[in-house]
């Protein structure tokens, strides 16, 4: 917040002029009385005495200035103590109060490196995924948060798949318009399907967020039998993502017809929590086809 400071107010120094114009007169007066009244013809010594007084009392009000000025100075000091706590009151936990320790440690294998900013402060934070244990069989996967302005969260990525496709941490993306980023992460494959975590920060914890209770595994892939994968919606269509839509769909026989399974979920505090659920039909091969109104989620997909 820009704050203005004092300065002299023209209608001030406009009303000092009388008074000057009056030492100045009552000066002159005071000279030519005492000229008239000295007999001795000696007059150099008074009028000294004279000009000197009314100098001084025009340094008085000129001393007197920066004071009458020096107030409004304090008061400007006092507002911006005031103004303190406002730019203190934020939404967030800024990440250079989180602690932990942001360095990957000394026996982190095959680590990769993504960007989120987690914490809504403007600062792009550093996502990580590696492995831990042996090099030829790692025994555990991680993933962790490097806050931009210091500290750190790790989480210990336990889906079964992990350990046979490893863990790859995507870039950030905002799903519900709050102005903090959450991620997808890679944490497990198989024959023709991906399988995607989703993961937040709250409170400078990294969570795997969780629906019904249960870490989030949402599968993007399809089959000649079956597809899934999810979508980012934007209802009212303002440029910010309302809710994730997770699909599924199973063909019917040999037709080419499927049953659909469509779901939206809002994100609340590390929660996907259920909006709407559609059980729709589709033909394969209809312009129609996979279509639910949404759009792929930026950074969403295996990497």
């Amino acid at each position: 917040m820009e704050r203005g400071g004092g300065g002299l107010d023209p209608h001030l120094t406009m009303r000092r002029h009388p008074r000057f114009r009056g030492l100045a007169i009552a000066s002159v007066l005071l000279l030519a009385g005492t000229a008239c009244g000295d007999d001795d013809g000696d007059t150099a010594t008074p009028p000294t005495t004279s000009t000197t007084s009314p100098s001084s009392s025009t340094t008085a009000p000129a001393t007197t200035a920066p004071s009458t000025t020096a107030a409004p100075t304090t008061t400007v000091a006092d507002s911006t103590t005031t103004a303190g706590p406002e730019t203190t009151t934020t939404t967030t936990t800024p990440s250079s109060q989180c602690p932990g320790d942001g360095a990957l440690p000394a026996d982190a294998q095959y680590a990769t490196l993504a960007g989120a900013d987690v914490d809504g402060d403007g600062d792009v934070d550093t996502l990580h995924a590696y492995a831990t244990g042996d090099p030829d069989t790692p025994n555990q996967w991680w993933l962790q948060v490097s806050f931009a302005g210091g500290g750190g969260s790790v989480y210990a990525v336990d889906h079964p798949g992990a350990l046979l496709s490893g863990v790859r941490a995507n870039d950030g993306v905002d799903l519900n318009g709050d102005g903090t980023e959450e991620f997808f992460a890679k944490i497990g494959a198989g024959a023709s399907a991906t399988i995607m975590g989703l993961f937040d920060v709250i409170d400078c914890e990294l969570v795997h967020v969780t629906i019904d209770g249960t870490p989030s595994e949402l599968t993007t892939g399809a089959s000649v039998g079956s597809f899934s994968g999810f979508e980012c919606l934007d209802i009212d269509v303002n440029g910010a993502n309302d809710f994730l839509l997770v699909y599924s769909g199973q063909r019917l026989g040999d037709s080419n017809d499927f049953e659909v399974t469509a779901i939206q979920y809002a994100l609340v505090d590390g929660e996907l929590d259920l909006i709407l659920a559609d059980g729709l039909g589709m033909t394969e091969g209809d312009p129609g086809f996979m279509e639910f109104g949404g759009e792929e989620c930026p950074n969403s997909q295996p990497g």
